[in-house]
């Protein structure tokens, strides 16, 4: 009885000192109080979802809003509200966090998010579904290569299937040698060429991740953007278009908005390429406005957004009411972009109004939230009568879910 209570109790003491570390190591970026409330409403809006039978839309909304704290640098309630997740995302939004502090110059408060995780993975190995581990396992692996132990990396890597090696490979990526280069893109061309299609997916995002790698060597530069643009024309337009606009927004982190607006063309040749839903369509034309935005055109940035909210009010009665608030998202940031406060207000209460329409608690929560994530990302401070709508609507949420 003693042995069992011991190997009971050293477990769970090794994790409270885990995250007693963690706790002290980390530390919060200054953001403003408006912008951190509206991350802690949005997490307890989507926390009101009763786990059964919503465990997993409850989770994934509770990651969503993990992930804009990681993005905002606000680590400390990034590791409060991972913790309170209940399912395997919890140990994929500990090892990004890990991941995003070994980027960020703070490997020590690394070392205990990755101990967390790596636990959370071997409590998912069970689980018939084997990707949800092997998507923590490949992010803790990522980590392990941006700190140099390539061994630690290999253990992790072990096994996983395509679907999830690609963040593995960006891992790589952040790391490869100017010297091993041009052997990588040979080696890349043969899996392009080879045609399979997660591989393929895998190595286009590598060439994102060493498109920024390399963003200062222009010719090899060149090299990535072209594979990104016209390799392998088979893959679905909108995981090209993913991944082009992923290209404008690192030129615009690279002070660089003549190549952000030469690519945000080449985005939008891809979007008039595609067949889309109302909803996408729309989502896309507000995301390709806002980079356009940030780019320094307002005058076409603005033209877009104005469009795109054309758009949706021609197809708002096409579109089920539960895309709604996705669509319009989307534009309302387009107009922030463009500097324009008072059209991006209305986008938003347009948003949240739309996203407030269904019967059911759930789809609601889920956009309540999802809405107050993107104003706390993009600096929208919501006038006090929208926030009293937005506390009017949590409040409201309940049965039927």
């Amino acid at each position: 009885m003693v042995v069992f209570t011991v190997l009971v109790v050293l477990p769970v003491a090794r994790a409270q000192q885990d995250a007693s570390l963690a706790d002290q190591q980390l530390t919060d970026q200054p953001l403003a109080a408006s912008r951190r409330e509206l991350l802690q409403f949005a997490f307890a809006a989507v926390s009101a979802m009763p786990s059964n039978p919503h465990a997993k839309n409850r989770s994934r909304a509770e990651a969503d809003v993990v992930a804009a704290c990681i993005e905002l640098g606000q680590c400390k309630l990034a590791k409060e509200l991972s913790a309170r997740i209940d399912d395997w995302r919890r140990g994929v939004c500990l090892a990004d966090l890990a991941i995003h502090c070994i980027e960020n110059g703070a490997p020590a408060a690394a070392a205990p998010l990755l101990a967390q995780a790596q636990r959370v993975a071997i409590d998912t190995a069970t689980d018939p579904q084997q990707w949800r581990a092997e998507r923590i396992r490949a992010r803790l692996a990522r980590a392990h290569l941006l700190l140099g132990h390539e061994d630690q990396a290999k253990e992790q890597a072990a096994g996983i299937g395509d679907a999830e090696l690609g963040e593995v490979a960006r891992g790589g990526a952040q790391r490869l040698p100017r010297s091993e280069f041009e052997a990588t893109v040979v080696a890349f061309d043969r899996v392009i060429a080879a045609g399979n299609f997660e591989q393929i997916r895998n190595t286009l995002a590598t060439c994102v991740a060493l498109f920024d790698r390399f963003y200062t060597d222009e010719p090899s530069r060149a090299q990535m953007e072209t594979r990104v643009l016209s390799a392998y024309e088979k893959l679905p337009v909108g995981l090209r278009l993913d991944l082009v606009v992923q290209l404008v927004d690192i030129a615009l982190r690279r002070g660089d908005p003549r190549t952000a607006l030469r690519l945000a063309a080449e985005a939008e040749r891809f979007l008039a390429r595609g067949v889309w839903s109302p909803e996408d369509e729309i989502a896309w034309r507000g995301r390709l406005a806002a980079l356009r935005g940030r780019a320094g055109d307002t005058v076409a940035g603005r033209a877009a957004a104005e469009q795109a909210l054309a758009r949706f009010h021609e197809c708002r009665d096409r579109i089920v009411d539960i895309y709604r608030a996705n669509a319009l998202r989307p534009v309302a940031v387009a107009f922030l972009q463009v500097g324009d406060l008072v059209a991006a207000g209305r986008v938003f209460r347009l948003a949240i109004e739309d996203g407030a329409h269904n019967p059911n608690s759930r789809p609601r929560a889920e956009d309540l939230a999802a809405t107050c994530v993107v104003m706390a990302v993009h600096a929208f401070d919501p006038e006090p009568a929208l926030r009293d709508r937005l506390e009017q609507l949590r409040k409201g949420l309940g049965n039927p879910w």
